[in-house]
């Protein structure tokens, strides 16, 4: 039986439980990633993704250690803008990785290959931060490790990070 669906109307924005997800303006807001694919092409999907962390550690998508899953039998071309800034504000790194790699079906990830442009080299004299692909975590899970090596202030990271994903098998 045929029905009529009707509008969706949502004045002032649309929210879960109270926090605002997509604004009056059209606006995504508070998500914590976005995919985007085609529907006449369901193999391939992008998304986008915030990792953080501090010193040494591997990046999280939030407090509860997530890292991003990637699908089996996928190849994905990750690409992701890093900041790491210490807390006296002196100290800062920025760069970019470009990254192809693949997730098997039982979820064994493999650098395929990284590419990486250093756009700002302002590591205080004395200490040594770095930045690698992390891929020895739960099976699909990928991220980032850290390390910072000397004594000085505390080093907040930040990457920004977009998944390309195909199906690969």
């Amino acid at each position: 039986m045929a029905s009529t669906l009707k509008n969706f109307d949502s004045t002032g924005g649309l929210s879960i439980d109270t926090v605002t997800v997509v604004d009056e303006n059209k606006n995504f807001k508070n998500v914590n990633s976005l995919e985007i694919k085609n529907s006449f092409f369901d193999e391939a999907r992008t998304t986008n993704y915030v990792l953080t962390g501090q010193d040494t550690a591997i990046l999280t998508i939030n407090d509860v250690l997530g890292s991003i899953v990637l699908r089996a039998s996928s190849l994905n071309f990750i690409n992701t803008h890093v900041a790491a800034v210490n807390s006296t504000g002196v100290g800062v790194l920025t760069l970019k990785l470009e990254s192809a790699v693949s997730c098997d079906n039982v979820g064994v990830i493999s650098e395929l290959s990284t590419m990486r442009t250093i756009i700002r080299d302002g590591v205080p004299s004395g200490e040594n931060w770095d930045i690698d692909l992390y891929t020895g975590g739960a099976a699909f899970n990928f991220s980032y490790t850290t390390t910072k090596a000397g004594t000085g202030a505390v080093v907040k990271w930040f990457a920004s990070v977009q998944v390309v994903s195909i199906d690969w098998t």
